[in-house]
């Protein structure tokens, strides 16, 4: 019997979408019934009456509720599963301020000397020193790549390339 489950059972029944659109679906056809028998059909003024412990407002509202809790989460799980380029986001990522507020945009501004050098990273021989001079050399700074949707591949690098060597940059 569809009136033993409770009003509350049907309301919480509702989260689930195939159920609201059951209920509500259930509701109209037998307002259409009464109405093939001399009665009222569904129609606005009797929409929130309730049939076996449910009306057809209750269903439309269920259901529009329903679309907004899966485009969140579709939304959401678009965002923390990995796609076609591999890259996805944390799951707490609209938690932290850069997805609030933005990324910054500072402007960055034109180097022109060397970058300097410490340990992990070999000493400029006098020869490529001659190579720069005769500005036969590619400097790059500041190079940064960032992907559609914020995603940030490389950022602020900058590279010395110079004639006769061998250059390969992975990722």
């Amino acid at each position: 019997n569809r009136s033993n489950i409770s009003h509350g059972a049907k309301v919480a029944g509702s989260i689930h979408p195939g159920n609201a659109l059951g209920y509500g679906l259930m509701i109209f056809a037998q307002r259409e019934k009464y109405h093939k028998l001399g009665g009222e059909g569904a129609n606005f003024g009797n929409a929130s009456e309730e049939i076996w412990n449910y009306s057809i407002t209750e269903g439309f509202v269920a259901i529009i509720l329903d679309f907004v809790v899966v485009m969140i989460l579709g939304f959401y799980f678009d965002n923390i599963l990995p796609n076609a380029g591999g890259m996805r986001k944390g799951i707490f990522y609209f938690l932290k301020s850069t997805y609030w507020k933005g990324y910054s945009t500072q402007k960055s501004s034109v180097h022109t000397e060397s970058p300097s050098y410490d340990e992990n990273f070999e000493p400029v021989s006098s020869e490529l020193l001659a190579q720069e001079a005769r500005q036969e050399s590619v400097k790059i700074r500041k190079l940064r790549k960032e992907f559609k949707g914020g995603k940030v591949a490389v950022d602020s690098i900058d590279l010395d390339l110079y004639s006769g060597q061998i250059f390969a940059l992975l990722g």
